[in-house]
């Protein structure tokens, strides 16, 4: 049994989710809402399972009367209690914070090799974006034609330039799903990670390295080009499947969608047009962006790309309520008709969360090209995937007599060469040639950070990396602190809690919220005297 000074351990405080304005909305209005869709829902069904799924976790999610981690140190013997998260990925700002972490230090140290990078935005107008958002399997469809037009336009560019790019092993891209915009609406919208440029191999081996043919920044014609062919192959692709049929009218949006499909409340100003920024075009309601380019040596920059790209919907530091009860919602950037504040009511704000949550077995991150995991010729060019083999283990040596004859050692043929290996960055002479040649060889392509790292970081590394906090150092000596059980069962977890004098229940839930009665006006004509 802990000790009783384990609960307060100096330097180490719990998150205390139970504090947090996001979870007393979700505690209060959860049960309302499920009653309020299922009398909307022509069967009764109410909320998706997925999303109710979501929200029950996230009430679950650093209580820890519902389990928790004991870690003791090694030298003082100090103890400290850490709760079970929730490992969601739509709702819970902790989850999908630690989430963004591990997944973009995944990249930059795993996959990703030294390589200038850019990235391309591709959103959708409203019509569209509901379907996409409502449809997994047309999401991706729609992002196999973006891909595509934008790999058939790097090797065009490549090809210009004198290279011989194949169809098959030249391109690679990396795709972020974001169903959110700022305003947090359902807008389903791709954020893309291309290298700027193609792979060539120099022969008909996959495992060969490939040399990196950069192809250059795309001008603004370019980019208007690549948006007009990627809105007819969008477009077609939703009529061939039935959508976007001007003589038939479309399904109407299930009842958690209704209210997250909807636009912001305007404030009545007129709206300023912002002018185009570079590399970016508009048309029909799509868009394309590719303004935004990754230096190869900028592994840092390249990781906070991929960071906002996996960002959470909501920020809890900009989410405050208002004196009547209802919540404000601070957003970075100001719209075209001057607003930056977005007030909804605690109902309204848990339905577009509602709409955000991703389906089952829908994936919010894209591999394509040579960075998929089964695509020939991935290991040469990350150091990871199909070829990678242990090494074999030697037998161990026969024991023989001390007289006996020992037999001739035959001869072993030279092993294979092993795989290039990945330097830290590309190998580049300090000192120019007076006399350079006037063809000269491309720079080495130079792999990930750590392509032997392994696929997940641990839970205390990641919970150092995305909170500062190192859980696993003891706030008394400083001293290693390990992990001694896990508790899992609530009823040992409530019987260790109250021990300790902690609360030993999870929270209760709250009632729905209600807006304040409003002043009867003294000059209506009803109005008493």
């Amino acid at each position: 049994m802990p000790c009783q000074s384990a609960a307060k351990a100096p330097g180490y405080r719990r998150r205390e989710p139970e504090n947090a304005l996001l979870y007393r909305i979700v505690s209060s209005e959860l049960d309302a809402l499920r009653a309020e869709l299922a009398e909307a829902s022509p069967y009764g069904t109410g909320l998706p399972k997925h999303v109710d799924k979501e929200l029950e976790a996230y009430l679950r999610c650093g209580i820890l009367a519902h389990g928790f981690a004991r870690v003791v140190c090694r030298a003082c013997h100090a103890e400290h209690l850490v709760a079970f998260s929730c490992k969601g990925r739509g709702v819970c700002p902790s989850c999908t914070t630690r989430r963004m972490h591990d997944c973009a230090a995944h990249l930059v140290d795993r996959v990703l090799p030294r390589a200038p990078m850019r990235q391309w935005v591709v959103t959708f107008p409203r019509r569209v974006r509901y379907h996409l958002a409502a449809d997994p399997r047309l999401a991706s469809e729609a992002l196999r034609e973006v891909l595509r037009t934008i790999f058939a336009y790097q090797r065009r560019h490549a090809r210009r330039l004198g290279a011989r790019p194949s169809r098959a092993r030249s391109n690679g891209a990396v795709t972020f799903v974001q169903r959110f915009n700022s305003a947090l609406e359902l807008s389903l919208h791709f954020h893309v990670l291309v290298p700027d440029g193609v792979f060539v191999g120099d022969g008909d081996d996959p495992d060969a390295r490939p040399r990196f043919v950069e192809i250059g920044p795309p001008t603004d014609a370019e980019v208007a080009a690549l948006l007009d062919r990627i809105l007819e192959r969008v477009v077609a692709r939703l009529r061939r499947r039935g959508r976007l049929d001007d003589d038939a009218v479309d399904d109407p949006p299930e009842p958690h969608l209704l209210l997250a499909t909807r636009p912001a409340k305007r404030n009545g100003q007129p709206f300023i047009e912002v002018p185009l920024p570079r590399r970016c075009a508009r048309k029909d309601g799509f868009s394309l962006h590719a303004g935004i380019a990754i230096h190869a040596n900028d592994r840092l920059g390249l990781e906070r790309l991929a960071r906002y790209g996996l960002r959470p919907a909501l920020a809890l530091a900009r989410l405050t309520c208002a004196a009547d009860g209802s919540l404000l919602y601070q957003m970075k950037r100001r719209f075209s008709d001057g607003r930056h504040v977005l007030r909804f009511t605690p109902r309204e704000l848990l339905l577009r969360l509602c709409a955000l949550v991703p389906p089952r077995r829908f994936h919010m991150v894209r591999y394509a090209g040579l960075f998929s995991a089964h695509a020939r010729g991935r290991h040469a060019l990350t150091g990871r995937g199909l070829r990678d083999r242990p090494p074999e283990p030697m037998p161990p040596p026969v024991a023989t007599p001390m007289n006996a004859a020992v037999a001739p050692v035959p001869e072993v043929a030279a092993p294979a060469p092993l795989p290039p290996t990945f330097s830290a960055a590309p190998t580049r002479p300090r000192d120019p040639d007076p006399d350079p040649d006037p063809d000269p060889d491309p720079a080495p392509l130079a792999g990930p950070d750590d392509p032997t790292r392994a696929r997940r970081l641990e839970w205390s590394t990641l919970m150092k990396r995305a909170y500062q906090i190192d859980v696993l150092v003891c706030p008394s000596c400083a001293g290693p602190m390990r992990l001694i059980a896990l508790i899992e069962d609530e009823r040992v977890a409530k019987r260790i809690l109250a021990y300790l004098g902690l609360p030993a229940r999870a929270p209760p839930r709250g009632r729905p919220w209600r807006p304040a009665p409003q002043p009867w006006p003294l000059d209506r004509p009803d109005a008493a005297d």
